[in-house]
């Protein structure tokens, strides 16, 4: 699907749809009813972020969980004598923070976008008091929060074996160059004789 508002974006769900048009369609949401569904519209707002704007920063107060609908954010994180490390892509359709879950309830990371983004943004007092008291709901939401983490894993994972497969790749490839150097470290290559080109690829001299 083309996002009109923000050209080049990827999209899952139609930009400025609107709040309740997003809370249903978006992924993390599918499937509830209609009581439930009515609990996220009421702790819920949008927000649009412009490109490489920051969505929350590591070591600030975590007050609100977010689903990205269209566009897509990094997650970041400062790594001492590295600086910031991207750690994790997410696009349309991803839950975006945990933090909001635990105590302290502090960001772990840095949130930033790569590109125009808009999310449904859910106040985390609100969803956890909620969640206190409704053991119903509490159980679908973090039914929810597990499935999102586990398919995260999944995709962690993968990404980690396509890097280990390039790695053994490239250390194939200076495996061979390095046996070829030690075969013939001249570089030169032999040229048996009547063969109507010069010994060891070298011109008589004249």
């Amino acid at each position: 699907m083309t996002n009109s508002l923000y050209p080049g974006a990827s999209t899952l769900i139609p930009a400025n749809a609107g709040l309740q048009n997003l809370i249903e369609a978006h992924p993390f949401l599918a499937g509830l009813s209609q009581e439930h569904r009515r609990i996220f519209h009421d702790c819920a707002s949008v927000r649009r972020f412009a490109s490489e704007q920051v969505v929350f920063h590591e070591g600030a107060e975590a007050d609100h969980f977010y689903l990205i609908a269209t566009g897509r954010v990094t997650l970041n994180t400062f790594v001492p004598g590295h600086g910031m490390v991207s750690v994790q892509d997410l696009g349309p359709g991803a839950a975006l923070g945990w933090s909001w879950l635990f105590p302290p309830y502090v960001w772990h990371f840095t949130a930033s976008t790569r590109e125009p983004t808009e999310v449904i943004s859910l106040d985390a007092r609100a969803l956890r008091a909620k969640a206190a008291e409704d053991p119903e709901f509490h159980s679908e939401l973090f039914s929810r929060i597990a499935e999102s983490l586990y398919q995260r894993f999944l995709a962690t994972r993968a990404q980690l074996l396509e890097l280990e497969r390039g790695s053994l790749v490239t250390t194939g490839r200076k495996i061979a160059g390095s046996a070829s150097q030690i075969e013939n470290p001249s570089g030169v290559t032999e040229i048996s004789p009547g063969s109507g080109r010069p010994l060891l690829g070298i011109n008589h001299l004249s």
